[in-house]
């Protein structure tokens, strides 16, 4: 469906540079088939940099603030 949408609107993209994240409070996603894209398995993950924000898929800031964090703690250690 994915491709199809994509190729109606002249998109491409590279399926090995995707990942999926799926936004779910669940804890268990043993029935999750990983999805796929003109062959290519997507890899799923648990979070993601996108304009270099970390999204996790409870749609908690906890990665991005410790990564703000960690970037100012080295920064004044280089001081």
């Amino acid at each position: 469906m994915i491709q199809q949408w994509c190729d109606r609107n002249q998109l491409s993209f590279n399926p090995q540079k995707m990942v999926v994240v799926p936004f779910t409070r669940k804890r268990d996603l043993k029935g999750l088939k990983e999805p796929t894209i003109s062959g290519h398995k997507l890899q799923l993950a648990t979070e993601l940099k996108y304009l270099r924000f970390i999204v996790d898929k409870r749609l908690m800031w906890k990665a991005q603030l410790e990564n703000a964090i960690n970037k100012a703690l080295q920064g004044l250690l280089d001081l």
